[in-house]
């Protein structure tokens, strides 16, 4: 049977109550967010001037505590109401390591779920040799010392608290959630910190890495579970599928010289005769190391200038620290890179195939370590028309004002750089390598500034400034190269900035097998982003 159309009445009618049930739906919606307002506390205010869709973890976290230095000194209230000092804390405190401050509050849901575990939380700190102390955000109309106190007694707690009394150090700090937790060593230097509620694997993690030292975390991670038999690193691990060499448990002259320069900073010889004794062993092929050896065993017929001038680097350092018995083997090196990663005009070259000796035709920008390249012309004059030729192309070697970037490469033959996209990771080691001889350009500084302050450091660029489709994700190594030029250059804003952005991919979860790595769990892992923030942390 056919219907008859609706009429005008009709279609007027049912459009009325369309609107009228739409009306009602908001209504409800609106009202049901007015009774949670008056029933919640309101949350904290983002920092002013951020959009809270572009908040990023880091971005969360305290923005006037810098890792390694002092904080603000702070005195906070006790439960009778007298004033408790943060340098007497730190005084009266009887654990090894230091102190433990986990900002909390009352009506907190996050802090109500992380007081489920206090219990755990307090026998870990004491395992790893903190004391746990409770700060309660005391603020009139939403916390009062009545309330907090019953609050820990229901999760009996046992640890001290003491109460911030109208956000005076959760401001003074720049703290911008609860539950929050910063770490102290005895002297009041700022260990560590983290923002949001943590899981008691993650508690036992920071615990453990802010006793033993920032790097021991992922110095741990590297020998179990990327260093074979021989001491040898790995290139990478946890690959889903074989991919070409170098990879997985091919090992990388970049690697070895990497751990050198770790060991350097560390002071530890050990290490030191360790990691040297695997390049001897596993990469040297005929007269310099081999730029990688496959997992048989095989050496590559090439070698690669930026490794061996890290090398040479790092014996020479070496011998000024512990003696002449690696002087020799600096000395050799030395000659060997005369005779075959220089040309026959003296300059630097980017790789010479072993043992053929024939040599390749192009520099790449970031290959050029100013800072070796003068300890060579130091000791021998010879070296100096190589260095200014370093020098001379890497100063025409930036690409514009507005994008100063370095070309990726230098082609003598040709006398023209490269227009390739640019690996940023290669483009920082310029800037390092540029700001450790003081050279490094003031636009060059203010780009880098600017891109870490953005979030949005791609991990490739074209030569035009854009980002690589597919490449605008986060890469550790690059924010820690980041961090390497800022420590150059004195920038402790920048530093600890890049060290944030890169802290975004640490696992801190000391139950998870990753523990001390900086991975994107179950995508493959790689050494280099190990041995980056190894050199960074380190030096904090």
């Amino acid at each position: 049977m056919k219907h008859s159309p609706p009429d005008k009445t009709e279609i007027l009618l049912i459009g009325c109550i369309g609107l009228l049930v739409c009306f009602l739906i908001v209504s409800a919606a609106a009202l049901t967010r007015l009774i949670r307002a008056k029933e919640e506390p309101a949350p904290t205010p983002s920092p002013e001037g951020w959009e809270e869709s572009l908040l990023t973890p880091e971005d969360l976290l305290p923005d006037n505590l810098s890792l390694g230095k002092m904080p603000a000194a702070v005195s906070f209230a006790e439960a009778d109401g007298s004033v408790r000092s943060l340098s007497s804390l730190l005084k009266s405190t009887a654990s090894p390591h230091g102190i433990c401050l986990l900002f909390w509050a009352s009506w907190c849901p996050d802090c109500e779920r992380q007081m489920q575990s206090i219990r755990e939380m307090e026998a870990l700190s004491s395992q790893y040799g903190f004391e746990l102390i409770l700060i309660d955000r005391l603020e009139k109309g939403r916390e009062s010392v009545e309330k907090a106190q019953k609050a820990l007694f229901d999760a009996g707690a046992s640890a001290k608290c003491f109460y911030d009394t109208d956000r005076t150090c959760f401001d003074a700090w720049g703290l911008h959630e609860i539950p929050g937790t910063v770490l102290l060593n005895k002297e009041g230097t700022v260990l560590d910190y983290a923002s949001g509620e943590l899981t008691v694997g993650e508690w036992e993690g920071i615990l453990r890495r802010a006793g033993a030292g920032r790097a021991s975390a992922t110095m741990a991670f590297l020998q179990s579970s990327f260093t074979g038999e021989s001491g040898q690193i790995y290139t990478s691990i946890l690959g889903q599928e074989k991919r070409p060499s170098p990879s997985g448990r091919d090992v990388l002259s970049e690697s070895e010289g990497l751990m050198l320069r770790y060991a350097l900073q560390c002071n530890d010889r050990a290490l030191f005769d360790r990691t040297l004794l695997c390049v001897q062993d596993l990469l040297v092929s005929g007269t310099l190391p081999a730029w990688y050896v496959s997992e048989q065993g095989e050496p590559a017929s090439a070698s690669a200038l930026i490794d061996d001038l890290r090398i040479w680097s790092a014996l020479q350092d070496a011998a000024k620290r512990w003696g002449e018995a690696y002087t020799e083997q600096a000395d050799q090196m030395l000659q060997n890179i005369r005779s075959l990663e220089m040309d026959s005009r003296g300059r630097f070259v980017d790789f010479a195939e072993i043992p053929s000796g024939k040599k390749s035709e192009t520099i790449a920008l970031h290959y050029l370590d100013l800072a070796a390249m003068q300890e060579m012309a130091a000791l021998d004059p010879s070296f100096a028309p190589a260095l200014q030729s370093a020098e001379e192309i890497l100063q025409g070697g930036l690409i514009s004002k507005q994008f100063p970037l370095y070309y990726s490469s230098y082609n003598y033959r040709t006398g023209r750089y490269s227009d390739a996209d640019l690996h940023t990771a290669e483009a920082l080691y310029a800037f390092w390598n540029l700001s450790r001889v003081g050279s490094l350009p003031e636009e060059c500084i203010q780009w880098l500034r600017q891109a870490v302050q953005s979030g949005n450091l791609a991990a490739r660029y074209s030569v035009s400034g854009e980002p690589v489709p597919g490449y605008s994700y986060h890469s550790t190594a690059v924010y820690a190269l980041s961090a390497l030029i800022a420590k150059e250059i004195g920038d402790d804003a920048l530093f600890e900035l890049s060290v944030r952005r890169m802290e975004r991919l640490f696992i801190p979860d000391a139950g998870n097998i990753l523990y001390g790595a900086y991975a994107q769990p179950g995508a493959e892992v790689y050494a280099f982003d190990q041995l980056m923030p190894l050199l960074v942390n380190s030096v904090i």
